[in-house]
């Protein structure tokens, strides 16, 4: 109920400022685009990574990305299928 009023009153502000207000099916579409570019590029890592274990080739590999955009759990995955597969997989932050 107070999220409701206090868009209405966002929109409402916004409008009187001359700006459109937010359209929220379009930003749901484009969240929507951009988590499918994210997991396209997440497997590619994925796959790359796991080939090289694979392959027997000793790897060293650095994740840096913002917050928030999955690196636990996507090192969690990946050091957890290292080690199922009875490897050393060895995460220092």
């Amino acid at each position: 109920m107070n999220e409701e009023i206090h868009n209405r009153d966002r929109r409402l502000f916004l409008v009187r400022l001359g700006m459109p207000a937010p359209n929220r099916e379009m930003n749901d579409a484009f969240n929507r685009e951009l988590e499918r570019e994210r997991e396209y590029y997440e497997r590619e890592v994925y796959d790359t990574s796991m080939k090289a274990i694979d392959d027997g080739n000793g790897v060293l590999y650095f994740l840096d990305a913002p917050c928030g955009t999955d690196k636990t759990f996507f090192m969690s995955e990946v050091l957890a299928t290292v080690r199922a597969r009875s490897n050393i997989a060895v995460a220092v932050a």
